[in-house]
Protein backbone atom coordinates (compact mmCIF):
# COMPACT_ATOMS: atom_id res chain seq x y z
CA UNK A 1 0.00 0.00 0.00
CA UNK A 2 1.66 3.15 -0.95
CA UNK A 3 1.12 6.32 1.88
CA UNK A 4 1.66 9.71 0.42
CA UNK A 5 3.76 10.92 3.56
CA UNK A 6 4.24 14.70 4.48
CA UNK A 7 5.96 17.26 3.13
CA UNK A 8 8.70 16.95 0.36
CA UNK A 9 10.51 19.94 1.57
CA UNK A 10 12.84 17.67 3.30
CA UNK A 11 12.38 14.03 1.69
CA UNK A 12 15.11 12.55 0.21
CA UNK A 13 15.92 13.04 -3.79
CA UNK A 14 15.30 10.14 -6.10
CA UNK A 15 18.23 7.92 -5.50
CA UNK A 16 19.54 4.27 -5.32
CA UNK A 17 22.38 2.65 -3.59
CA UNK A 18 21.31 3.95 -0.31
CA UNK A 19 20.87 1.97 3.02
CA UNK A 20 17.71 1.84 5.43
CA UNK A 21 16.87 0.89 8.27
CA UNK A 22 14.04 1.58 11.62
CA UNK A 23 14.42 2.31 14.84
CA UNK A 24 12.13 3.99 17.29
CA UNK A 25 8.99 4.47 15.31
CA UNK A 26 11.39 6.37 12.84
CA UNK A 27 13.07 5.22 9.79
CA UNK A 28 16.60 6.28 8.40
CA UNK A 29 18.00 6.59 4.97
CA UNK A 30 21.68 7.23 4.40
CA UNK A 31 24.14 7.31 1.89
CA UNK A 32 23.26 6.20 -2.07
CA UNK A 33 23.67 8.14 -5.24
CA UNK A 34 21.22 10.88 -7.17
CA UNK A 35 20.05 9.22 -10.19
CA UNK A 36 20.73 10.99 -13.53
CA UNK A 37 23.37 12.06 -15.54
CA UNK A 38 25.48 13.72 -12.57
CA UNK A 39 24.53 11.25 -10.18
CA UNK A 40 26.47 12.14 -6.84
CA UNK A 41 27.07 10.43 -3.79
CA UNK A 42 24.94 10.99 -0.86
CA UNK A 43 26.62 12.48 2.51
CA UNK A 44 23.11 13.42 4.08
CA UNK A 45 21.04 11.45 6.33
CA UNK A 46 16.69 11.36 6.45
CA UNK A 47 14.35 10.20 9.12
CA UNK A 48 10.70 9.72 8.22
CA UNK A 49 8.70 9.97 11.41
CA UNK A 50 6.40 7.12 11.17
CA UNK A 51 3.60 8.68 13.41
CA UNK A 52 3.39 12.35 11.43
CA UNK A 53 5.15 11.07 8.36
CA UNK A 54 7.20 14.19 8.16
CA UNK A 55 10.54 13.81 7.01
CA UNK A 56 13.57 15.99 7.67
CA UNK A 57 17.02 16.05 6.78
CA UNK A 58 19.77 15.39 9.24
CA UNK A 59 22.54 17.39 8.73
CA UNK A 60 26.30 15.95 8.23
CA UNK A 61 28.43 16.75 11.24
CA UNK A 62 31.70 14.95 12.70
CA UNK A 63 31.26 11.25 13.16
CA UNK A 64 28.52 11.09 10.33
CA UNK A 65 29.64 8.35 7.37
CA UNK A 66 31.46 10.06 4.25
CA UNK A 67 29.68 10.26 1.09
CA UNK A 68 29.29 6.48 0.03
CA UNK A 69 26.90 3.82 -2.38
CA UNK A 70 26.06 0.53 -1.39
CA UNK A 71 26.65 0.48 2.07
CA UNK A 72 25.04 -1.50 5.46
CA UNK A 73 22.29 0.40 7.67
CA UNK A 74 21.47 -2.24 10.43
CA UNK A 75 19.43 -1.54 14.03
CA UNK A 76 21.38 -2.34 16.99
CA UNK A 77 19.00 -2.13 19.79
CA UNK A 78 19.80 0.21 22.44
CA UNK A 79 23.35 0.50 20.72
CA UNK A 80 22.10 2.81 17.60
CA UNK A 81 21.64 2.35 14.16
CA UNK A 82 25.57 1.29 12.45
CA UNK A 83 26.61 2.31 8.90
CA UNK A 84 29.16 0.05 7.57
CA UNK A 85 31.62 0.26 4.22
CA UNK A 86 30.14 1.31 0.86
CA UNK A 87 31.54 2.43 -2.24
CA UNK A 88 32.95 6.00 -1.74
CA UNK A 89 34.36 6.21 -5.52
CA UNK A 90 34.09 4.39 -8.63
CA UNK A 91 37.84 2.73 -7.46
CA UNK A 92 37.08 2.83 -3.75
CA UNK A 93 35.31 1.15 -0.76
CA UNK A 94 35.41 1.66 3.04
CA UNK A 95 35.37 -0.36 6.04
CA UNK A 96 34.69 2.29 8.92
CA UNK A 97 31.86 1.85 11.14
CA UNK A 98 29.51 4.88 11.93
CA UNK A 99 26.88 4.53 14.75
CA UNK A 100 23.64 7.02 14.29
CA UNK A 101 21.74 7.77 17.96
CA UNK A 102 18.21 7.85 16.63
CA UNK A 103 17.29 9.71 19.63
CA UNK A 104 19.28 12.89 19.07
CA UNK A 105 19.99 12.46 15.03
CA UNK A 106 23.58 12.51 15.37
CA UNK A 107 26.02 10.08 14.50
CA UNK A 108 29.61 8.93 15.73
CA UNK A 109 32.53 6.79 14.28
CA UNK A 110 33.25 4.12 15.98
CA UNK A 111 37.08 2.46 16.39
CA UNK A 112 36.28 -1.47 15.78
CA UNK A 113 38.37 -3.46 18.11
CA UNK A 114 40.56 -6.52 16.37
CA UNK A 115 40.56 -6.72 12.54
CA UNK A 116 37.98 -5.18 10.73
CA UNK A 117 36.20 -6.63 7.59
CA UNK A 118 37.73 -5.61 4.66
CA UNK A 119 36.16 -2.42 2.65
CA UNK A 120 33.14 -3.42 1.05
CA UNK A 121 30.12 -2.21 -0.80
CA UNK A 122 26.83 -4.04 -1.80
CA UNK A 123 27.03 -6.74 1.23
CA UNK A 124 24.43 -7.52 3.85
CA UNK A 125 24.67 -7.27 7.16
CA UNK A 126 22.38 -8.13 10.69
CA UNK A 127 22.56 -7.59 14.67
CA UNK A 128 22.97 -10.68 16.31
CA UNK A 129 20.94 -9.45 19.46
CA UNK A 130 23.84 -9.04 21.98
CA UNK A 131 27.20 -7.42 21.04
CA UNK A 132 28.25 -8.50 17.23
CA UNK A 133 27.54 -7.05 13.74
CA UNK A 134 27.93 -10.02 10.60
CA UNK A 135 28.64 -9.11 7.75
CA UNK A 136 28.58 -11.16 4.75
CA UNK A 137 29.67 -10.71 1.17
CA UNK A 138 29.92 -7.69 -1.18
CA UNK A 139 31.99 -6.13 -3.88
CA UNK A 140 35.47 -4.54 -2.80
CA UNK A 141 37.23 -1.72 -4.39
CA UNK A 142 36.51 -1.26 -8.16
CA UNK A 143 33.63 -4.16 -8.08
CA UNK A 144 35.79 -7.00 -7.41
CA UNK A 145 34.22 -9.90 -5.56
CA UNK A 146 35.16 -10.78 -2.32
CA UNK A 147 35.87 -14.32 -1.11
CA UNK A 148 32.79 -17.09 -1.20
CA UNK A 149 31.57 -18.10 2.44
CA UNK A 150 33.32 -15.12 4.33
CA UNK A 151 31.40 -13.88 7.14
CA UNK A 152 32.67 -11.08 9.20
CA UNK A 153 32.23 -10.96 12.83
Amino acid sequence: VAVEVGSRKDAPPAMWGHAIAAAQGKIWIAGGRTRGLKSKLQRKTFCLDTETLAWRAVKAGRGSPPPAADASLTCCGEHGVVFFGGHTGTTSASSAVHVLHPGTGTWETLDVEGCPPPPRGQHTAVWDGDDSLIVFGGTAAGGAALVAGEVQV
